[in-house]
């Protein structure tokens, strides 16, 4: 027994299309610079290393103690200011010779100096006293000590940091800080320097049974004055996006690091851009910058080659918008779009209205990525036109690096199109017969030969073209439905239930889309709650493709008499 079906089942055809242009102010036509300028930072640091002993000679060594048995030695009981210092005894009569303590394996960052940093210059001191003299040289061969640094081959006096005392007797502690500080020569200031330090005298007793002499040094202290490491900075990414009144951003315009295509002449827009840190800190405000732009020449390149770069302004082809509420200098709110580089920590900085710009949000650590969110319009440039962006120092001086150059192109001047039609929104199967397949035609009465039921055309301008989906239930009534085929096409097979779609093109650069563009089989991928796309064209050319829809309904017998019907929505959607 087979069923009989009195209805067929209708389609009902929805075209939805969207197309908004967002309104962002009239260009701007002129626009203060920031006053007073900012300029480039530049200042010299020092630090401070002192050697106290107060438990151990603090890895000081002794390479000479007078005469020949002398042992230079560390002690407890005496120092100044506290007990601890360096000692340098002789006991026997007429002995004595020149004594050193030396401190090697060191660098200038060991001493506290910022790596990448430049030291110029050093000042030394110590503190010194001759306990004991009894029967002791008076003549000048017993002193304190020449303080002074040395290459760490021992080859070369870097610096002589303070000059001997000669004793004319037992002495109290006294500090020896005679000389100012002493320039450092340009092979030996690299942080990573290695060098030694050195105290040297001289040591002596008289001829005289019973006689002694007894040296200590203590509180050797440096204060070493360098420049701190300057950062370096790299134009490391970008992103376009569209113009949106507020801190935040738009919709993106491109894929990051990628050129972007303004949709309207006068449209405003957002560029995000980061910058690398490197070597040392950016301080809080650390560094003026400025935004330019060039009429690109062959490409953005990043040697600039062919381009004349100039200022952005209120008033430049591509100028700076204050037609948003935010004002020039408020932070930045993020965006999950936004620019990253290479897994680098992102430091959020400000939203830009103008030049000069700085990081006033945060200090940016070594290593981070800067991130600034510049407000540009469209401000008259010639149609179809191109434009590069690079950052460069408020001074005038390019930054260390440019990876990746920024490219803006404008509209082409022509209106967006896009046209979408349908010859017949409502087609049907007919009877449907468990014994034989049945396809729909605009009549509603049905076929029992294949033929199209009615067919879409469409077409546009857009840049990257359009998709068309399709959307909606299977064949239903009253709960009941007739199986679709779904994403998999299939050949015809009557007595089995069958709901599919099969789809040619003709005319333009459209294409059907698998599984749709079978020769001969069926396939319906499409839900009530889930779109399927079924054809695209790649080009805007604005020609037009017709697109012929063949619909298959198929029933078992044992599928629910009734009059089925299905709602599809088609939708285009244009990539301007």
């Amino acid at each position: 027994m087979r069923s009989v079906f009195k209805k067929s089942s209708q389609f009902i055809l929805v075209l939805v299309l969207s197309i908004a242009w967002i309104f962002s102010g009239w260009p701007q036509i002129w626009n203060n610079p920031s006053f007073p300028p900012r300029t480039d930072i530049a200042y010299a640091d020092s630090t401070t290393k002192t050697y106290s002993f107060p438990s151990d000679a603090e890895s000081w060594s002794a390479t000479a103690c007078g005469a020949a048995g002398a042992t230079c030695i560390w002690q407890t009981g005496d120092g100044s200011p506290a007990n601890g210092s360096l000692e340098e005894p002789e006991t026997r009569k007429n002995k004595g010779g020149t004594w050193t303590w030396q401190l090697s394996g060191i660098t200038w960052e060991s001493l506290g100096v910022p790596s990448g940093a430049i030291v110029t210059a050093v000042d030394g001191s110590y503190n010194h006293t001759m306990a004991t003299c009894t029967d002791c040289d008076t003549t000048g061969s017993n002193t304190s000590g020449t303080l002074l640094i040395r290459d760490s081959g021992d080859t070369a006096t870097v610096a002589t940091l303070e000059t001997a005392v000669s004793y004319t007797g037992a002495a109290t502690w006294a500090s020896r800080d005679a000389s100012s500080a002493q320039s450092i020569g340009a092979s030996y200031q690299a942080s990573n320097t290695s060098i030694i330090l050195r105290i040297s005298g001289s040591i002596q007793t008289n001829n005289v049974n019973g006689a002694q002499a007894v040296i200590r040094q203590d509180e050797i202290a440096l204060v070493i004055t360098y420049t701190p490491p300057v950062p370096t900075f790299e134009q490391s990414a970008y992103r376009f996006f569209e113009n949106a009144n507020s801190t935040d951003v738009g919709a993106v315009l491109a894929a990051q690091d990628n050129a972007a295509t303004l949709g309207s002449a006068g449209d405003a827009f957002r560029l995000r851009m980061l910058l690398h840190i490197a070597t040392a800190e950016l301080g809080l405000s650390g560094q003026d910058f400025k935004l330019q732009l060039a009429t690109r020449s062959g490409t953005c390149d990043i040697g600039f080659s062919g381009e004349t770069y100039a200022d952005v302004t209120g008033a430049t082809a591509i100028a700076y918008s204050t037609a948003n509420t935010p004002n020039d200098g408020d932070n930045l709110t993020g965006n999950a779009n936004d620019p990253t580089h290479s897994g680098h920590t992102i430091v959020n900085q400000d939203y830009e209205e103008a030049n000069n710009f700085t990081n006033t949000v945060a200090a940016i650590p070594s290593g981070q990525d800067g991130k600034w969110d510049f407000s540009l319009i469209d401000n008259g440039a010639p149609a179809s036109t191109a434009y590069c962006f690079r950052i460069r120092k408020s001074d005038d001086t390019d930054i260390n690096t440019y990876t990746v150059i920024p490219e803006i192109i404008t509209s082409s001047g022509i209106a967006p199109t896009l046209s979408f039609s349908i010859s017949d929104n409502s087609v049907g199967f007919g009877t449907l017969d468990s014994e034989a397949a049945r396809y729909a035609t605009g009549d509603t009465t049905g076929s029992a030969s294949e033929t199209a039921a009615h067919t879409i055309a469409a077409s546009t301008n857009a840049t990257d073209g359009y998709v068309i989906t399709v959307q909606g239930a299977t064949l239903t009534y009253d709960g009941n439905t007739i199986t679709a085929i779904g994403g998999t096409s299939a050949a015809s097979s009557p007595g089995s239930e069958q709901f599919g779609l099969r789809i040619t093109a003709s005319g333009g650069d459209g294409a059907v889309t698998s599984p749709y563009n079978h020769a001969s089989n069926y396939a319906y991928g499409a839900t009530a709650s889930v779109a399927d796309e079924i054809a695209s064209d790649a080009n805007g050319d604005d020609v037009s493709t017709t697109y012929s829809l063949r619909y298959l309904g198929n029933i078992s017998s044992l599928t629910e008499a009734g009059a089925y019907t299905a709602t599809l929505t088609y939708v285009i959607t244009a990539a301007f």
